[in-house]
């Protein structure tokens, strides 16, 4: 393995040392603060590299428990690679690691600045230290991430609920594992009622866009931690579980008119597609719009 740490500091350059492209990516989705990517490697090595982001990976699936070499601040050892277990590496840090066995592997790679201001917009980025995870079981993380690979598998484009996501993960992480504990703040009352009417009013006046959390936040001049746990407190559910349900109650008004077919309600009422307008809506109504309509 190699002593000196190679930089990577693009996805391509990625690509180039694991010799194969990722079979699920969210670079086409423009996400923030964060990038994902799903890969099916054969046994190798990843030679020693540092980049500028904050590293988590997990091994999702393998035939057999890896047994790995790890290489780290200017130490080697043996490891074992669970499927689940999170290993979480610091930018700016050389990392190499050899493996024994075919795998299926979920790299998430945190962007600092978003990461560290996920609690707290005022947070200094360089006074976030990450602390170095290797075989780190961490059920929670594991299914987060998950989450947003299960959005990217099923071509949900659905920024909203990925930042939503995205800022519970990077909460998480930052509470557990960095040297600075993030202390949460507390509101028993929610939004006040004014606040809460102007930024459903803007839901309402922008369902056909893809809204995003940080968006909805901005309005507010809040983090979008904290504008989730607010919003929740005062409507009873989170941000993206509103707006999927304003978007239903939508189509049901726009599913009256015949003008309009149903491809046609989705794409108005901010659906990627027809596919995801009928999943939604058949879980929320009970029937598909086309039932909706003939009824």
């Amino acid at each position: 393995m190699s002593a000196s740490p190679i930089a990577v500091t693009s996805s391509q350059a990625s690509d180039r040392i694991l010799s194969n492209r990722p079979s699920l990516s969210s670079a086409p989705l423009g996400w923030q603060g964060i990038a994902l990517e799903y890969r099916c490697i054969g046994a190798g090595a990843m030679p020693k590299i540092y980049t500028p982001w904050h590293i988590i990976t997990f091994v999702c699936n393998a035939p057999k428990t890896p047994k790995v070499v790890r290489c780290f601040g200017g130490k080697q050892w043996q490891d074992e690679a669970r499927v689940g277990d999170a290993v979480i590496v610091p930018a700016a840090v050389g990392y190499g690691v050899e493996w024994d066995t075919d795998l299926e592997a979920l790299t998430l790679v945190l962007e600092p600045p978003d990461f560290a201001t996920a609690f707290d917009e005022a947070q200094d980025p360089s006074q976030v230290e990450v602390i170095p995870q290797f075989s780190q079981a961490d059920p929670l993380l594991y299914q987060l991430g998950l989450g947003l690979k299960g959005l990217l598998k099923i071509g949900e484009a659905n920024r909203l609920y990925a930042e939503t996501l995205t800022h519970t993960l990077m909460v998480h992480v930052l509470q557990h594992y960095t040297t600075r504990v993030a202390k949460p703040q507390f509101y028993r009352d929610g939004l006040p009622k004014v606040k809460l009417q102007l930024v459903l009013d803007y839901i309402q006046g922008h369902l056909d866009r893809d809204l995003g959390l940080k968006e909805l936040a901005n309005l507010l001049q809040l983090s979008p931690h904290y504008f989730s746990h607010l919003f929740k407190q005062s409507v009873g559910i989170a941000p993206h579980q509103y707006v999927i349900q304003q978007r239903v109650e939508r189509a049901k008004q726009l599913l009256k008119h015949q003008d309009l077919n149903i491809g046609e309600v989705a794409y108005n009422v901010g659906f990627a597609n027809q596919a995801h307008l009928n999943r939604h809506f058949k879980r929320l109504v009970g029937v598909t719009p086309g039932v909706f309509r003939g009824g």
